[in-house]
């Protein structure tokens, strides 16, 4: 992992022009054109709680990879599609299952009703927020044909998830490439590849795919960009091209042991938050310490200016930024991790018989690939979240004792067609 983060987050922040004036001011990049109004997204108290959460879930996620990835390797997630992912899953877990997938996303004992209008809501917002750019979210349900899910389930993720179902010969090599075809569509070619082959045992794959597109609110010079230094984790140096421009104001706040620049996209909506550790501060510092109280100390410093009491105004930074153009792919399976936060329950003793009450289900794969390119014109990601659900059928059992002990047959077959190749009698055990 590089030793400085890029830490791509969706923020609120709101933004105004600097003044010498008394008045408070937010020290942030111009407000966008008057034709393009950002738009905020009111949220109720609950919703506020679980937008908390979901950052929470956020950063121990990244934390939990972070620590068994291998050593200076980079690392993009998407906590958000991973969100929407096993919140759709959710909606037929009962009991611990359902406990363990929402103690791990962070959303508690609420109950998925309010989840899934949450998750809805910001969705669904934060597809108009932007007119300039795009955020895209799809979901997606594919069943074994012939496979019993029950109504309620379907119409429920239809409801608030927008998923589209499909039933389908999880057998059939066309099958894969139906999968592989859906994502590379909703990710806008990004991601072309999620499904690499299907457990016979498969009876669902559920999908989130999600795709952002933004333009920096004031976009780098191109001929401002140089080849410059860039020291790695593991302290090696690298000429990479960089990016360089200095604003008046700049979002920028200064905390015990890094510091944060924000810059808006856009019309403000969303944004691009780069926090970067002290000279003397290894970034797996500042990776231990993320936790909400942390990233409300960023967001704080960010969009709250100093004060200077002494001559009685609000201090605006003037940032001389340099930053590397980059382009990530990063794909990792999730269960370890998962499992590591508390969720347990669903990759074996699991309980989604509001899936289906019949067959036992369970998750035996979650993948996430992810996709982000920067330069000076904005920046571009994608994320494809798979969580895949094998099942096998519930039977009775009865006990029986089978001792060889005495004389018996033994046969050798070919499995397909029953052919018997070797046959025996054993009378005595030589």
């Amino acid at each position: 992992m590089k030793k400085y983060l890029f830490l791509c987050v969706a923020s609120l922040a709101l933004w105004a022009c600097t003044s010498d004036s008394d008045v408070p001011i937010i020290h942030g990049e111009e407000e966008p054109p008057a034709s393009i109004p950002r738009l905020d997204i009111e949220l109720s108290t609950v919703e506020k709680q679980l937008s908390g959460q979901t950052n929470t879930f956020a950063f121990n996620l990244l934390k939990t990879v972070y620590a068994d990835e291998t050593a200076h390797e980079n690392i993009l997630l998407s906590p958000l599609s991973a969100t929407l992912a096993f919140s759709m899953l959710n909606n037929g877990a009962v009991g611990t299952t359902r406990d363990e997938i929402q103690q791990t996303l962070g959303f508690g004992d609420i109950s998925p009703d309010s989840i899934n209008k949450y998750l809805q809501k910001i969705v669904n917002a934060m597809q108009e927020l932007d007119p300039r750019g795009k955020f895209e979210s799809a979901n997606s349900i594919w069943i074994k044909q012939d496979y019993p899910v029950l109504n309620a389930f379907k119409q429920t993720n239809q409801q608030y998830y927008k998923a589209e179902i499909q039933n389908v010969d999880f057998i059939n090599p066309a099958t894969k490439k139906t999968i592989n075809n859906w994502v590379s569509d909703k990710t806008h070619g990004k991601i072309t590849e999620i499904v690499d082959n299907i457990h016979p045992l498969t009876r669902l794959i559920l999908i989130n795919a999600l795709y952002f597109k933004g333009f920096w609110m004031k976009p780098f010079d191109k001929s401002q960009t140089v080849d410059a230094k860039f020291r790695t984790s593991s302290g090696t140096i690298q000429s990479v091209p960089t990016m360089r421009k200095i604003s008046t104001p700049m979002a920028y706040t200064k905390l015990t042991n890094c510091a944060a620049v924000e810059l808006p996209f856009g019309n403000g909506a969303f944004s691009l938050v780069v926090v970067l550790p002290d000279e003397k501060t290894n970034i797996s510092t500042v990776v231990a310490q993320m936790n909400d109280e942390w990233w409300s100390k960023v967001v704080t410093g960010l969009t709250t200016p100093p004060y200077n009491a002494a001559k009685g105004k609000y201090i605006a930074y003037e940032v001389t930024l340099e930053i590397p153009r980059f382009k990530i792919e990063y794909d990792r399976t999730l269960n370890g991790d998962l499992m590591a936060l508390g969720m347990k329950a669903p990759f074996g003793n699991a309980n989604f018989s509001l899936i289906n009450n019949v067959e036992g289900l369970w998750i035996s794969l979650v993948r996430q690939k992810t996709f982000a390119q920067m330069d000076e014109e904005g920046m571009e990601a994608a994320a494809v979240t798979i969580i895949e659900m094998l099942g096998a059928s519930s039977n009775e059992y009865t006990s029986v004792d089978f001792k060889v002990n005495r004389p018996f047959l033994y046969f050798i077959k070919e499995k397909s067609t029953g052919l018997v190749f070797f046959a025996g009698v054993m009378n005595k055990i030589t």
